[in-house]
C-alpha cells in the first residue's frame, strides 16, 4: 500500500466511480494501471494527501440520499461533496453509502467517521 492517498488514483478513483459518470469510471480504469507521479501528473486538479496526514474521513448520511465526503487533515479540510448516484437508477443513495464505507474501511478503517 502507498503511505499516500491519491484523489484521482486508487481511491479516489473508486470515489470516482461512485458518483457514476462513465467517463470517470473508464478514467480510472485507465489511470488505474499508472504509477502514482503519472496519475497526479494526468490532471491539474489531481492532488496527494499523505496518509499520515489524514485525522479524519467523514462520510455523511442523510436518509436515502447520497453521502457527503470530507477527509480531515491537521492544515485542511477536503469537501468532496455528496458522491451521486449512477445516472440509470444503479443504486440507491444507500448503496452509495454502503460503497463509500466500504472503501474507506478497506484503505483507512480507524479514520472513518459516519455522521
Amino acid at each position: 500500500m502507498w503511505p499516500w492517498a491519491i484523489l484521482g488514483g486508487p481511491v479516489g478513483g473508486a470515489l470516482s466511480a461512485l458518483r457514476g459518470l462513465k467517463r470517470q469510471r473508464e478514467a480510472t480504469e485507465r489511470l488505474a494501471q499508472l504509477p502514482p507521479d503519472e496519475i497526479l501528473a494526468a490532471d491539474k486538479d489531481n492532488y496527494q494527501i499523505p496518509y499520515t496526514d489524514i485525522v479524519k474521513v467523514e462520510v455523511g448520511r442523510r436518509g436515502r440520499m447520497p453521502p457527503t465526503l470530507r477527509i480531515l487533515t491537521h492544515e485542511t479540510k477536503y469537501n468532496l461533496g455528496r458522491l451521486s448516484v449512477e445516472k440509470g437508477g444503479r443504486g440507491s443513495g444507500e448503496e452509495a453509502f454502503d460503497r463509500c464505507t466500504n472503501i474507506v474501511r478497506l484503505a483507512l478503517p480507524d479514520k472513518l467517521e459516519i455522521s
